[in-house]
């Protein structure tokens, strides 16, 4: 890969990470998660390149600092508005979980009509 390339790999990485932000907003989920398999695509190539000896001009450089730090920015915004989803999850699953040890533990002992 050349320095080039790996440039474009990462503005590639930011537009789907914009792409992830619109998709937690829209709350669209599914299409969230087929961007993220784009993302970790994209950042596979980048690592399988990593060994490659590419030099950044320092104007690249800048540019691929400057992509790193939105994408993180996105992460931050993407993690904020599933984080509350992920917690009523949790909690539900925990919910649920306790009801079956309960079902597990007492159920042979329920009275039949």
């Amino acid at each position: 890969m050349t320095s080039p390339e790996l440039v474009q790999c990462y503005r590639s990485m930011a537009g789907v990470s914009r792409r992830m932000v619109e998709a937690a907003k829209a709350n669209d989920w599914d299409l969230l998660l087929a961007h993220n398999g784009d993302l970790v695509g994209l950042r596979e190539r980048i690592a399988a390149s990593s060994g490659d000896g590419i030099r950044l001009s320092p104007p690249e450089r800048d540019e691929v600092i400057s992509l790193i730090t939105e994408m993180q920015d996105h992460d931050r915004l993407i993690r904020e508005i599933t984080g509350p989803l992920r917690d009523s999850l949790r909690e539900l699953l925990s919910r649920k979980d306790r009801s079956l040890d309960l079902h597990r533990a007492y159920g042979s002992f329920r009275q039949q009509p």
